[in-house]
């Protein structure tokens, strides 16, 4: 998985709780997306 793909997956999902509890929310990242990140 990369950087890239996890904020992909995670931004709808935060907008969307935040909406749900009538705020507004959106995840930024600065910084390299190609960064790969391993499970244990």
């Amino acid at each position: 998985m990369t950087l890239k793909g996890l904020y992909e997956y995670l931004t709808p999902k935060v907008s969307d709780e935040a909406r749900r509890q009538n705020r507004s929310q959106t995840p930024t990242y600065n910084g390299e997306f190609d960064v790969l990140i391993r499970s244990r």
